[in-house]
């Protein structure tokens, strides 16, 4: 039987009642070449995104509503996604996995 990783625990402070974090899918840490972050720390509202060769392999949402569908689809699509629309807030998620 294979042995399960050791998880390490959150650092202080990382851990709070009123972020909410949905990821979705995963990717291993040599597995991406760039990561884009849409939305600010400061809000405590962001998407972030890992990225291989301008394509969307796995995302995670922080306290933004309605875009775990959008995230998905943009994982799904293997479509090479523009670094400046996909941190843009402006720019409609759903546009880009079209």
């Amino acid at each position: 039987m294979a042995s399960r990783p050791r998880l390490r625990p959150l650092p202080p402070g990382s851990r709070s009642r009123s972020s909410r974090l949905l990821p979705s899918d995963y990717v291993a840490r040599d597995g991406f070449d760039d990561v884009v972050v849409r939305g600010g720390l400061a809000s405590r509202e962001l998407i972030t995104f890992w990225l291989k060769d301008g394509r969307v392999l796995a995302g995670m949402n922080v306290n933004v509503g309605d875009v775990t569908d959008d995230i998905k689809a943009l994982i799904g699509s293997s479509r090479k996604i523009d670094r400046g629309s996909l941190a843009d807030p402006a720019v409609p998620l759903s546009s880009l996995a079209t």
